[in-house]
């Protein structure tokens, strides 16, 4: 009796088994697409972001020459996301804490640099093309790095680091523009760097 009792056992143990095995195969299946769904979703999402980002200075070009005001250009920016927020807070869709005079004092500096950088990336968007304006933005580096060298006691980049950063800066000095699109230049650069460091 003890025999049939460990055969019964067996034979129970070994169906789990069976059953057991085709669930970790349907369990493994269903994990290879899900992953496969998720690495396609990140793809995806890089892959807009990369777009979005090629475009973005395209985009700037022709809204800042078919509305040829940055100050008010950049004012309608933020209103829009602040408006954003507000909406996306109000259906749920995000948190967003409450807003108030200390803390925006306290961001009013970097609310500041930020209005800057946008107003001056305007600014050299409406004198310049967009190639001289990419090149302009491409020198900002070596500003920063010597911000956070100064500022934030980071070491000093490789000599490597600043043949190129140099390459990049005389570039930007070759360009054929009107002294007024250097001016803009330099001020961009000088608010991006300010706010890179900040």
């Amino acid at each position: 009796m003890s025999n049939d009792v460990e055969n019964a056992g067996s034979n129970v143990y070994k169906g789990k088994n069976v059953t057991t095995s085709s669930a970790e195969v349907q369990t493994t299946w269903y994990d290879t697409l899900m992953g496969f769904f998720q690495q396609a979703s990140i793809y995806g999402i890089a892959a807009g972001y990369c777009l979005s980002a090629s475009l973005l200075s395209i985009i700037n070009k022709w809204a800042v020459m078919k509305f040829p005001y940055p100050g008010a250009l950049t004012a309608l920016q933020y209103f829009t996301s602040a408006l954003g927020v507000l909406l996306c807070g109000w259906f749920k869709i995000v948190e967003h804490d409450r807003l108030d005079l200390l803390t925006m004092w306290r961001f009013l500096p970097a609310a500041i640099i930020f209005y800057l950088s946008l107003f001056t990336n305007s600014e050299l968007l409406l004198d310049a093309n967009v190639d001289t304006f990419i090149v302009f933005r491409s020198a900002v580096p070596i500003f920063v790095a010597i911000g956070e060298t100064i500022y934030l006691n980071q070491p000093w980049p490789l000599l490597k680091t600043w043949l190129s950063l140099a390459t990049i800066f005389g570039g930007s000095d070759l360009c054929p523009d009107r002294l007024s699109v250097h001016i803009d230049g330099i001020q961009l650069g000088i608010s991006l760097s300010g706010e890179h460091v900040y």
